[in-house]
């Protein structure tokens, strides 16, 4: 069984919440996409150049050695607090 990319727990092939183990494991992700914790790795070439090669030598060396290793993710930071005039 993977482990959850959150929590590091094991993920049951047939849980609903698959690759998490949770949907709190879930929304954490989602959390750190919409903080721009995560990124998507941008190319100098226009547009169509085919799209990104993350196995070639355009990959970030620290991105491709976290998958490589298994590394958890970052912990999560808690929920920004609305200031009311």
């Amino acid at each position: 069984m993977p482990p959850c990319p959150i929590c590091r727990k094991p993920v049951a092939d047939e849980a609903p919440t698959r690759p998490f183990c949770s949907a709190r494991c879930r929304l954490l992700d989602l959390g750190n996409w919409l903080d721009e914790r995560y990124a998507v790795p941008a190319s100098d070439e226009g547009p169509g150049d085919g799209g990104l090669d993350l196995q070639g030598d355009d990959a970030p060396a620290e991105a491709t050695d976290r998958v490589a290793k298994g590394r958890p993710l970052p912990p999560a930071r808690p929920p920004r607090r609305r200031l009311d005039d």
